[in-house]
Protein backbone atom coordinates (compact mmCIF):
# COMPACT_ATOMS: atom_id res chain seq x y z
CA UNK A 1 0.00 0.00 0.00
CA UNK A 2 1.34 3.40 -1.02
CA UNK A 3 0.52 6.69 0.68
CA UNK A 4 -0.61 9.11 -2.02
CA UNK A 5 -1.34 12.80 -1.62
CA UNK A 6 -3.75 14.21 -4.20
CA UNK A 7 -3.40 17.98 -4.51
CA UNK A 8 -6.49 19.07 -6.42
CA UNK A 9 -9.04 21.83 -5.81
CA UNK A 10 -11.77 20.29 -7.99
CA UNK A 11 -13.72 18.34 -5.37
CA UNK A 12 -15.34 15.94 -7.83
CA UNK A 13 -12.06 15.10 -9.57
CA UNK A 14 -10.18 14.72 -6.28
CA UNK A 15 -12.90 12.49 -4.87
CA UNK A 16 -12.86 10.27 -7.96
CA UNK A 17 -9.08 9.97 -7.90
CA UNK A 18 -9.14 9.13 -4.20
CA UNK A 19 -11.79 6.45 -4.64
CA UNK A 20 -9.91 4.85 -7.55
CA UNK A 21 -6.65 4.78 -5.61
CA UNK A 22 -8.32 3.33 -2.53
CA UNK A 23 -9.95 0.61 -4.65
CA UNK A 24 -6.42 -0.24 -5.84
CA UNK A 25 -5.43 -0.65 -2.18
CA UNK A 26 -3.65 2.63 -1.51
CA UNK A 27 -4.11 5.22 1.22
CA UNK A 28 -5.09 8.46 -0.53
CA UNK A 29 -5.38 11.87 1.09
CA UNK A 30 -6.71 15.01 -0.60
CA UNK A 31 -5.50 18.59 -0.15
CA UNK A 32 -7.40 21.32 -2.01
CA UNK A 33 -4.97 24.22 -1.55
CA UNK A 34 -1.22 24.77 -1.70
CA UNK A 35 -1.09 25.50 2.03
CA UNK A 36 -2.96 22.30 2.89
CA UNK A 37 -0.77 20.31 0.50
CA UNK A 38 2.47 21.48 2.09
CA UNK A 39 1.20 20.87 5.61
CA UNK A 40 -0.20 17.43 4.76
CA UNK A 41 2.87 16.31 2.84
CA UNK A 42 5.22 17.27 5.66
CA UNK A 43 3.03 15.50 8.22
CA UNK A 44 2.27 12.32 6.25
CA UNK A 45 5.40 11.81 4.08
CA UNK A 46 3.56 10.49 1.00
CA UNK A 47 5.11 7.97 -1.39
CA UNK A 48 3.63 9.83 -4.38
CA UNK A 49 2.16 13.28 -5.05
CA UNK A 50 -0.58 13.80 -7.63
CA UNK A 51 -0.33 17.53 -8.21
CA UNK A 52 -2.60 19.96 -10.03
CA UNK A 53 -0.79 23.14 -11.08
CA UNK A 54 -3.82 25.44 -10.91
CA UNK A 55 -4.58 25.75 -7.22
CA UNK A 56 -6.66 28.59 -5.76
CA UNK A 57 -4.04 30.01 -3.38
CA UNK A 58 -0.68 29.32 -5.06
CA UNK A 59 0.72 27.71 -8.20
CA UNK A 60 1.39 23.96 -7.98
CA UNK A 61 5.05 24.62 -8.77
CA UNK A 62 5.23 26.63 -5.56
CA UNK A 63 4.02 23.56 -3.67
CA UNK A 64 6.66 21.42 -5.35
CA UNK A 65 9.44 23.95 -4.70
CA UNK A 66 8.45 24.22 -1.03
CA UNK A 67 8.30 20.47 -0.56
CA UNK A 68 11.65 19.89 -2.26
CA UNK A 69 13.29 22.60 -0.14
CA UNK A 70 11.93 20.86 2.99
CA UNK A 71 13.33 17.46 2.04
CA UNK A 72 10.29 15.82 0.44
CA UNK A 73 11.63 13.75 -2.46
CA UNK A 74 8.45 11.83 -3.35
CA UNK A 75 7.86 11.38 -7.07
CA UNK A 76 5.22 13.67 -8.55
CA UNK A 77 2.53 13.07 -11.14
CA UNK A 78 1.49 16.46 -12.51
CA UNK A 79 -2.01 16.73 -13.91
CA UNK A 80 -2.76 19.94 -15.71
CA UNK A 81 -4.34 21.48 -18.75
CA UNK A 82 -1.21 23.60 -19.24
CA UNK A 83 1.15 22.89 -22.14
CA UNK A 84 3.38 19.83 -21.69
CA UNK A 85 6.62 21.53 -22.79
CA UNK A 86 6.34 24.27 -20.20
CA UNK A 87 5.36 21.77 -17.49
CA UNK A 88 8.22 19.43 -18.26
CA UNK A 89 10.89 22.12 -18.45
CA UNK A 90 10.16 23.59 -15.05
CA UNK A 91 8.89 20.46 -13.35
CA UNK A 92 11.78 18.14 -14.18
CA UNK A 93 14.21 20.59 -12.60
CA UNK A 94 12.36 20.05 -9.31
CA UNK A 95 12.93 16.31 -9.07
CA UNK A 96 11.34 12.99 -10.03
CA UNK A 97 8.04 13.47 -11.78
CA UNK A 98 5.77 12.27 -14.53
CA UNK A 99 3.47 14.44 -16.57
CA UNK A 100 0.16 13.59 -18.12
CA UNK A 101 -1.08 15.48 -21.18
CA UNK A 102 -4.42 16.21 -19.59
CA UNK A 103 -6.59 15.20 -16.68
CA UNK A 104 -8.44 12.82 -18.98
CA UNK A 105 -5.22 11.02 -19.97
CA UNK A 106 -3.92 10.29 -16.49
CA UNK A 107 -4.79 6.61 -16.05
CA UNK A 108 -1.66 4.91 -17.37
CA UNK A 109 0.63 7.60 -15.93
CA UNK A 110 -0.66 7.31 -12.38
CA UNK A 111 -0.65 3.52 -12.45
CA UNK A 112 2.98 3.49 -13.58
CA UNK A 113 3.87 6.15 -10.99
CA UNK A 114 2.16 4.24 -8.18
CA UNK A 115 3.89 0.99 -9.17
CA UNK A 116 7.33 2.56 -9.21
CA UNK A 117 7.19 5.05 -6.33
CA UNK A 118 9.54 3.97 -3.61
CA UNK A 119 11.10 1.32 -5.85
CA UNK A 120 14.88 1.21 -6.02
CA UNK A 121 16.47 2.79 -9.06
CA UNK A 122 17.26 0.29 -11.82
CA UNK A 123 20.85 -0.87 -11.89
CA UNK A 124 23.11 -0.34 -14.86
CA UNK A 125 22.73 -2.88 -17.62
CA UNK A 126 19.08 -3.73 -16.92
Amino acid sequence: MKRILIVEDNVDLASGLRRNLEVEGHKATVAGTAAAAIETAMRESPDLLVLDLGLPDRDGYYVLEQLRSRGCSAPVLILSARGAERRQGRGFRLGPMTTSPSRSGWSSSWRASVRTCGAPAPTKGR
